[in-house]
């Protein structure tokens, strides 16, 4: 009987379970989801991201985008992501009519604001909330709708994050295959490595015939002041790394007078001079760092401790046998 009773009780469960399930379905069709007016990227000029209070704002210049009021260049890349989830922007579902923005991070603590513009026109604007548990969608809240919805996508972290995180991290640039002239400062003076044209002999064919053996080829490679043999993969390795060398993140506060001399100084030269000067290692928030400038980066830099170390090669690494010239 005890059985039967709880069968009786389970089935009741599963009953209002079920009427509970459909009525809700029912309910959602009952809304039109809000239709968002698609946006034309291409058009707009600022982007405002506010969260508590502090706002980030980047401006369109010619084909740049700046983050102001530092004018620093921002990375081309995080902006594209940026408009397109805008452009993209697509509501699922009606979650909740509560005003309970906290539990979504929409609250004016954790929700992130963000507007656009193109020139003077505002274009668009909504309020980014957490990832669904799903992370297929992502919380969000249009103005003048009390409403919270899910949106297409998990994109928030291509917003959340400091205004740092969002500049240009590529310090220092080139076509690796115009430089003709390395030279590193350990120490003392410059020790110069120069790119030549090199002949190089033909291989003896295996087989003795009446084959002529072709002229020499041209080969470029990597000789000391002297004309010396160098290790070419080194110099090579080296020269591809500088060629888009990208920084840790930016030394904030801090200018070329706040420094001593450097500890080590990379010049090269092709079409154009390129220099990178690293300074002594330094600790922030418990890790290690390199500080360094460039020639194409007006602003201080960090460098990861194993970055650097790999890029301060010392001279006689350079040489065959390691012997020195």
């Amino acid at each position: 009987m005890k059985i039967k009773k709880e069968y009786i009780i389970l089935l009741v469960v599963i009953v209002a379970l079920t009427v509970y399930l459909v009525s809700r379905n029912r309910d959602r069709n009952l809304y039109d989801l809000p239709q968002i007016e698609s946006v034309d990227t291409k058009a707009i000029t600022r982007i405002e991201l506010t969260r508590a209070g502090a706002a980030i704002l980047f401006d369109k210049e010619g084909s740049d985008w700046k983050i102001f009021p530092e004018k620093y260049l921002a990375d081309p890349q995080k902006v594209k992501e940026m408009l397109a989830v805008m452009e993209g922007l697509t509501l699922t579902e009606l979650i909740s009519e509560s005003k309970n923005y906290q539990r979504y991070d929409l609250d004016v603590t954790d929700g992130i604001g963000l507007k656009c513009w193109s020139k003077d026109a505002l274009r668009f604007a909504f309020t980014i909330g957490k990832s669904a548990e799903s992370n297929n969608h992502t919380f969000v809240k249009l103005p003048e709708d009390e409403a919270v919805y899910h949106a297409r996508g998990n994109f928030r972290n291509k917003f959340d994050m400091p205004k740092g995180e969002f500049r240009e991290k590529t310090v220092l640039f080139f076509d690796k295959t115009d430089i003709d002239t390395f030279a590193i400062r350990l120490d003392a003076g410059f020790e110069t490595f120069k790119r030549v044209d090199v002949l190089q002999e033909p291989a003896e064919p295996e087989e003795k015939d009446n084959t002529s053996v072709e002229d020499g080829v041209a080969v470029r490679k990597w000789v000391d002041a002297g004309g010396g043999d160098v290790d070419d993969d080194q110099i090579n390795g080296l020269v591809s790394t500088l060629s888009d060398l990208k920084c840790e993140k930016y030394l904030e506060g801090k200018t070329k007078d706040d420094f001593s001399e450097p500890v080590y100084t990379i010049k090269l030269k092709g079409a154009g001079t390129y220099t990178l000067s690293i300074y002594a290692e330094m600790e922030i928030e418990n890790e290690s760092y390199f500080p360094a400038f460039s020639s194409e980066s007006a602003y201080p830099f960090l460098l990861t401790k194993w970055r650097a170390e790999n890029i301060m090669k010392k001279p006689e690494d350079l040489h065959k046998n390691t012997g020195g010239a």
